[in-house]
């Protein structure tokens, strides 16, 4: 069950740029935000549009700060990322 909710839950968010995330249309990321959310969908594509300071994602995840993409297994990130 917690492995189903685990599954569904980046499937209820969608991305807030721009973007379909495929290899021909990637998720253009442009805010921290949108960084973040590369967690919803680990095997899309994306590309980084300009340069993006996250410092103040320190308060982020109750103190935590930003949290790792992909880091529970196994739910690795196996999508694209293009630094540019």
């Amino acid at each position: 069950m917690i492995f189903l909710m685990l599954l569904l839950d980046g499937a209820a968010y969608g991305f807030s740029g721009s973007g379909s995330g495929t290899a021909n249309d990637p998720f253009i990321i442009t805010t921290c935000i949108q960084l973040q959310e590369m967690k919803n969908d680990l095997s899309a594509y994306y590309v980084i549009a300009n340069d993006i300071d996250c410092s103040g994602t320190s308060n982020w995840n109750d103190g935590a700060g930003f949290e790792p993409i992909g880091k529970i297994f196994p739910f690795n990130f196996t999508g694209i990322f293009d630094g540019q």
